[in-house]
């Protein structure tokens, strides 16, 4: 366990006894709920304001095909934030060119440990937690989006 934690601490991929994520229904900014299947093979977890301006940047001028092609989603844990700003946040996410799942009550947080001002990539394989990375620059995040040049 603490060689898990000091693994995941440094950022490294952790792929032993890692536990498979429970199914958790999520919202899109339009209300819409979604479930979390085993269709996704990645899922990137932002926690606050830095990862969240992370992801932006790296998606801006890329659509949701970034994501499609890798089977992947993006979640927002937003639970933190009193009920005023998640309104502010639903909207800013309406405008993006890629949708973002919310995580109102932090369902995903305690199933997978996540780093300041980091975006968390999950791989996942038929629903099991394959690897845990936390990625802080674009470059890094674009390499793990297989986005090759900027648009």
């Amino acid at each position: 366990m603490l060689i898990r934690s000091l693994l995941l601490l440094l950022g490294l991929a952790v792929t032993a006894a890692l536990p498979a994520l429970q199914p958790v229904t999520f919202r899109q900014p339009d209300k819409t709920e979604v479930t979390l299947g085993a269709d996704v093979r990645r899922v990137y977890v932002t926690a606050d304001r830095a990862g969240d301006k992370l992801m932006a940047s790296t998606m801006e001028g890329h659509s949701q095909a970034v994501l499609d092609a890798q089977q992947a989603v993006v979640i927002a844990d937003i639970s933190g934030a009193p009920f005023f700003v998640k309104r502010i946040i639903r909207s800013s996410l309406r405008d993006r060119e890629y949708t973002t799942w919310m995580d109102l009550d932090g369902v995903i947080q305690p199933q997978i440990p996540h780093q300041q001002d980091t975006v968390t990539v999950i791989d996942l394989e038929r629903g099991a937690v394959a690897a845990v990375r936390h990625v802080d620059t674009v470059e890094a995040l674009r390499a793990e989006l297989g986005i090759t040049a900027a648009p």
